[in-house]
């Protein structure tokens, strides 16, 4: 058989034209060891590879950002001023709403909005810079860890009436500082 093989390509080459030699080629070599590969479609394919498996950690990725969100609800938001101190109260229930059993913790950022337009207006509490409209400092946020669920409350002088705030948007960072969740609302019957 091993003396077939060496004399088989001798008459390949003899009788057969050119084109039809890699295919005869193919036929006897494993998969592994095929002819015309170069260095550059090698490397190429291989960054294929690795782009689809980015591409596809990516994915999991955002599903995992995504289920995150999903985590967490808010409830019974309101804004009320307590005269005798003049302060601004911002109450809210945070909710553990996944499937799973566990504690959720972070950092619980609420930003007050008179409007949507001039973030010079907005009032975050607790109080740190903005940047691209979210709070810049995530570990000054309040922290909070809950299975079930845990009230929230904010306090802030303020000669401002709970009224003048039409929108919010509570923001909660994991303790790596990522943002797990963000939501606005329109803010709706204060109490005064």
């Amino acid at each position: 058989m091993a003396e077939f093989v060496k004399e088989e390509p001798e008459k390949i080459k003899d009788e057969q034209p050119e084109s039809i030699e890699p295919a005869t080629e193919k036929q006897k070599k494993p998969e592994s060891v095929k002819p015309g590969k170069t260095a550059a479609e090698k490397q190429k394919k291989s960054e294929s590879l690795k782009l689809r498996s980015v591409d596809q950690k990516k994915s999991v990725q955002t599903e995992k950002e995504d289920k995150k969100y999903e985590n967490l609800e808010v409830e019974a938001f309101m804004i009320d001023k307590d005269r005798a101190n003049n302060d601004l109260l911002v109450r809210f229930d945070i909710r553990n709403v996944s499937d799973n059993t566990g504690t959720i913790s972070g950092r619980i950022f609420v930003l007050l909005k008179p409007d949507l337009d001039n973030a010079a207006n907005w009032l975050c509490l607790p109080s740190v810079p903005l940047k691209a409209g979210k709070p810049g400092v995530p570990k000054k946020g309040q922290y909070f860890s809950i299975a079930h669920f845990k009230p929230v409350k904010f306090r802030v002088k303020s000669n401002l009436n709970s009224d003048a705030f039409k929108y919010a948007t509570i923001f909660v960072y994991d303790d790596n500082e990522e943002l797990i969740f963000a939501k606005s609302i329109t803010v709706q019957g204060n109490g005064e």
